[in-house]
């Protein structure tokens, strides 16, 4: 009885006829909002609106040269499964490769020095159709790379004769250590940060204390939100050096070291960002790798 004297108030605080019969609940409907659904106007995206990617093929074993019509300004990979690179003193030849055998397909774009972006899609082939491709005249229909809003940031564009001087400098200069990492005998240290009006040096040094040749497969740097360091899948920016010291050296003999220098476009980073340092041994597997805070990255000393 009590039951059904709390069922009838129920309803009838609700606006609603009690149920009929006693003591049965019967299932109803009930509009607990007065607000009616709205209709968001949305904009379509056009064919006019779209960037279609170019096609190409990457080898493990082969580099695909890019030649582009400007200076290359930007490179951002959709994958570590890639890897791209200025060729030396060069500024608008990319050289593309895959760092992973029978990688799966993934993108990556570049934007140049007059503002136009250029989109990729590659898939693994290790007897590629072409190892060179030439965009200075290239047009592709409504895909063509147009002159976009790309805001650049205006100080920048040092002179590369001055960076490869002073990239020289910066190797001959006394190292300080800002923070290293020693695995299977070898050890990879960060030991000068510099910059110079809009260049920014990294300083790494290699020593291999073992009895066999290390074979330098490639060093990478990387911005990545901090919090995503230990996901094996997370957006990375990965930074493109204009200039390498030793660009040509690609074995550390056992029981040896060197020091190499890359010069940057200069960058900051932002909150909760870090900048990862990556070193991968070619046909082996002493890989190593350190994490710069936006402490370490903004310490940077200035080169007189």
């Amino acid at each position: 009885m009590k039951k059904d004297i709390i069922i009838r108030i129920i309803f009838i605080s609700l606006g609603l006829a009690p149920p009929s019969g006693a003591g049965k609940l019967q299932a109803q409907e009930i509009n607990v909002s007065n607000s009616k659904p709205q209709t968001l106007k949305v904009k379509q995206l056009t064919e006019e609106n779209e960037i279609l990617p170019i096609a190409i093929e990457l080898a493990f074993n082969k580099t695909t040269s890019l030649v582009f019509p400007n200076a290359i300004r930007s490179v951002d990979l959709g994958s570590k499964s890639i890897m791209a690179d200025k060729a030396i003193n060069i500024e608008n030849v990319l050289n593309v490769k895959a760092s992973l055998i029978g990688f799966n397909e993934t993108n990556f774009s570049v934007i140049t020095n007059d503002g136009r972006f250029y989109s990729f899609i590659c898939n693994y082939n290790e007897y590629p159709k072409s190892l060179a491709y030439n965009l200075i005249n290239y047009e592709y229909s409504f895909s063509q790379p147009k002159k976009i809003d790309i805001k650049f940031n205006e100080n920048n564009g040092d002179n590369m004769n001055d960076v490869a001087e002073n990239t020289e400098f910066v190797r001959k200069k006394r190292e300080y250590k800002i923070k290293g990492i020693e695995a299977n005998d070898i050890v990879f240290r960060v030991t000068g940060l510099f910059i110079k009006n809009n260049t920014y040096y990294i300083k790494v040094k290699i020593q291999n204390y073992s009895n066999i040749n290390y074979d330098i497969d490639f060093n990478k740097f990387y911005i990545q939100d901090e919090k995503t360091l230990k996901q094996t899948t997370s957006q990375e920016f990965e930074l493109v050096p204009i200039f390498n010291s030793e660009k040509n050296k690609e074995t550390i003999l056992a029981n040896s070291a060197i020091e190499n220098v890359f010069a940057f476009d200069k960058f900051t980073l932002s909150q909760n960002k870090v900048l990862k340092v990556m070193l991968n041994e070619k046909g082996g597997g002493r890989h190593l790798g350190l994490v710069l805070d936006g402490k370490a990255v903004g310490g940077v000393r200035v080169l007189r």
